[in-house]
């Protein structure tokens, strides 16, 4: 038989309609048999995902690693039936929360509380079935998955790791989750290794930070103890002129992620204008001191950036009054 180089358009309409996951079932039903699965396995055109589910290889080439796990993440909790949850970084990914680094090798899930076999592991090639239940309040579906909610998904991570879970713990709170909510799952999860640094993370998490480099800045200040800035408000000349990332308004510092506003310009040479003119404005008109730290500074030397934090705060000591500051634009 000669080598199938091209994948069947059924499969690639079942694919479309079902969020990018393929299974055996909807396969048979749009006219491809499991054999000729099984030869598109082997020709390397579709990816096993777990026991009767698949992904067009070609589709998760194109994404980058985060979006991949998603996917493959997605496809595995289609095998695990319906009291399996997606749960950790596998539910992290399927919300498109900010993570760092790459992601774990299988994609975890875990039972619903209540459900038939909760409480026991499963573990294979494709995924891992943890022994720990999520409540049904907190299970949702996203994009035709079953998968803990964005909320327990930031705390999930945070017990793994304050700096990825500060990253994701911020991104939920800025998008609208109070963080009364992720107290509560932290109560549920008290007795579950890492509580403790999901505790740490919930008392920290600000929803003003706006970027994951803002994030970590914040993250390596905590950590070093340095006294924390106020995030993204604005100063000005008696009204609300630029919003700075960071605000130290007893010191008159400002410390800018990345180097500056998050400009939208079309032209690179006009958004560099615009930065250096802000930056000249801050320090000539308001008397500030500004300075930026990048990536390379708060993912890989936070140590090296608490410690500049610290020699600028020296260098400007506290002023008989603060600078005037604002959280919006319009108004205090």
């Amino acid at each position: 038989m000669p080598r199938r180089t091209t994948l069947p358009p059924e499969l690639r309409g079942v694919a479309a309609s079902t969020h990018g996951v393929v299974t055996t079932a909807d396969a048979t039903k749009a006219g491809v048999s499991p054999g000729r699965m099984a030869r598109l396995v082997r020709n390397g055109l579709l990816t096993r995902t777990g026991r009767g589910t698949f992904v067009l290889t070609e589709h998760l080439e194109q994404l980058s690693v985060w979006p991949a796990f998603a996917l493959r993440s997605r496809a595995f909790l289609a095998a695990c039936g319906s009291n399996a949850v997606a749960t950790g970084a596998s539910a992290a990914a399927i919300w498109g929360l900010p993570m760092l680094g790459r992601p774990p090798q299988r994609p975890t899930a875990a039972r619903v509380a209540g459900s038939d076999r909760c409480g026991s592991a499963t573990s294979s090639p494709y995924g891992l079935i943890h022994a720990t239940s999520v409540p049904a309040s907190y299970v949702t579906e996203r994009h035709g998955t079953r998968t803990a909610d964005r909320c327990w998904a930031a705390v999930d991570v945070a017990r793994r790791s304050t700096r990825v879970g500060l990253v994701a713990a911020d991104a939920v709170v800025r998008g609208g989750v109070d963080r009364t909510e992720m107290a509560d799952i932290v109560r549920h999860m008290r007795r579950w290794p890492g509580a403790v640094r999901a505790r740490w993370v919930t008392k920290r998490a600000d929803g003003r930070s706006e970027s994951p480099l803002e994030s970590l800045g914040r993250h390596g200040l905590l950590v070093a103890g340095v006294p924390l800035p106020l995030s993204n408000v604005w100063v000005g000349p008696g009204y609300p002129l630029y919003r700075v990332d960071h605000l130290w308004p007893d010191h008159g510092v400002v410390a800018e992620a990345d180097g500056g506003l998050k400009y939208r310009g079309s032209d690179p040479a006009d958004v560099v204008t615009a930065e250096k003119e802000r930056e000249q404005y801050l320090r000539r008109e308001l008397g500030l001191d500004v300075w930026p730290y990048d990536w390379e500074l708060a993912l890989r030397r936070p140590a090296r950036l608490a410690t500049l934090a610290r020699q600028v705060l020296a260098s400007n000591p506290m002023r008989e009054t603060p600078v005037q500051w604002w959280r919006e634009r319009h108004g205090t």
